[in-house]
C-alpha cells in the first residue's frame, strides 16, 4: 500500500471537513477514502486528536497567515485591500462555515478559530490605519469588514457567489467614500 505524505493527509482532511463536517475526520473513513493502510496515517500523526491540532493549525497558515503575508508585499493600501479580495474570493466557504459550526461544540477548535479571527481583525486595522482616522474608527471600520465577511458566508447557500463578489465590492466602495469624507 502506498504512503501519503504529511501535506496531502492534511489537505484530504481540509476538503472532506468542507464537504462533510467534523464528524467525517475518522482514521478508518479516510484511510478508506484514500486508498492507504492505517500506518500511513499514523506514520504521520499519533492519532486523530494530534490529526486535528494539526489540520487547524495547517488552515490558519493556508487561510491566514499566507494571506497576509501576500497581502502586505505591497505597500499601497488599496492594493492590500484588492489582493486580500482576490484571496479571499477563492476560498472553499464551506471550510469556513464547517470550522465555525464546529467551534460552537469543541472549545479547542474555538481557540484556535479565536486566534485567526483575531488575526485577520487586527489586520484589517493595520491596513485601515493608513486610511488617518480615528483608532476608534479604524477598529469598528475593521470588525465590521470582518462582520461582513463571515455573515457573507453564512449567507452562501442562499447567495450566489457572484452576489457575494458584489457585495463585497459594495462594502469596499462605501468604505472609500466614509474615508473621502473623511479626509475633509
Amino acid at each position: 500500500m502506498k504512503r501519503l505524505k504529511k501535506d496531502k493527509w492534511l489537505e484530504h482532511g481540509i476538503k472532506n471537513l468542507a464537504t462533510n463536517g467534523p464528524s467525517a475526520l475518522t482514521i478508518d473513513g479516510m484511510c478508506e477514502h484514500l486508498g492507504v493502510t492505517k500506518g500511513s496515517f499514523y506514520h504521520h500523526f499519533k492519532n486523530r486528536n494530534i490529526f486535528i491540532g494539526e489540520l487547524l493549525v495547517y488552515w490558519e497558515q493556508r487561510d491566514t497567515n499566507r494571506v497576509i503575508s501576500h497581502a502586505s508585499e505591497v505597500g499601497d493600501v488599496k492594493e492590500r485591500v484588492n489582493r486580500l479580495d482576490d484571496q479571499i474570493s477563492r476560498f472553499d466557504s464551506r471550510l469556513e462555515r464547517a470550522i465555525r459550526s464546529w467551534a460552537r461544540m469543541d472549545k479547542d477548535v474555538a481557540k484556535v478559530l479565536n486566534r485567526v479571527d483575531k488575526r485577520r481583525i487586527d489586520y484589517l486595522q493595520e491596513v485601515y490605519s493608513e486610511y488617518s482616522l480615528e483608532e476608534h474608527t479604524v477598529r469598528q471600520l475593521s470588525m465590521l469588514a470582518y462582520a461582513c465577511y463571515v455573515g457573507t458566508q453564512e449567507l452562501l447557500p442562499i447567495i450566489s457567489k457572484k452576489e457575494s463578489d458584489e457585495l463585497n465590492e459594495s462594502f469596499n466602495q462605501l468604505l472609500e467614500v466614509y474615508v473621502s469624507r473623511k479626509s475633509y
